[in-house]
């Protein structure tokens, strides 16, 4: 784990690195194999252009370079993948896994926060959801009493079932503001 909960971080900064487990090892070996196929394929070249090698021989060797190529690019983004870089500046809120754990593909090695936006949600009713469009600039005041200026960025076209209303999300600019997530607010 690089990067600590509450460290502020930039887009591309490292928050965690996987166990290399022989990747770099196999990269060597798939660049080595590499090398051997295109040699045999421009050797395998100048004989068919001596009329010294039949096509069947001559594919075979091409499909050997190919696999090989391929065999190097997945290596290569084996190795590419031990580091886990940040996707935007943020503030690393968690980190579900220990030092040592077994990370299964996909899984999360850290929770970002974006300081810069946040998203305001809220049930609309089907009265005062008609009069709300996209883009539609609002104020969201927080139970603290401070102002955050946003614009709709989401109307649901479907009803909760239960309480007939219709979420209604809204984009914040809270850049340099010290928001909380999941505070309650009123958006008008």
């Amino acid at each position: 784990l690089r990067a600590v909960k509450g460290q502020q971080v930039k887009a591309g900064d490292v928050l965690c690195e996987l166990a290399e487990n022989g990747r770099r090892v196999q990269l060597a070996q798939a660049q080595a194999a590499y090398d051997k196929a295109r040699i045999d394929y421009d050797g395998a070249q100048k004989l068919k252009q001596n009329a010294l090698l039949s096509d069947t021989q001559m594919a075979a060797s091409k499909a050997a370079l190919e696999t090989s190529r391929a065999a190097l690019r997945m290596a290569e983004l084996e190795v590419d993948h031990l580091q886990i870089l940040a996707p935007f500046d943020g503030v690393v809120e968690d980190h579900p896994f220990q030092v040592g754990a077994l990370m299964e593909r996909g899984a999360i090695c850290a929770r970002l926060m974006d300081e810069k936006t946040m998203l305001a949600s809220a049930q609309a009713s089907e009265k005062d959801v008609l009069q709300l469009t996209l883009g539609l600039p609002v104020q969201v005041t927080l139970l603290s009493g401070e102002q955050v200026a946003g614009a709709v960025s989401f109307l649901a076209r479907v009803a909760d079932p239960q309480t007939r209303t219709y979420r209604v999300e809204a984009t914040l600019n809270v850049e340099g503001q010290a928001l909380r997530d999941g505070i309650t607010a009123y958006i008008r």
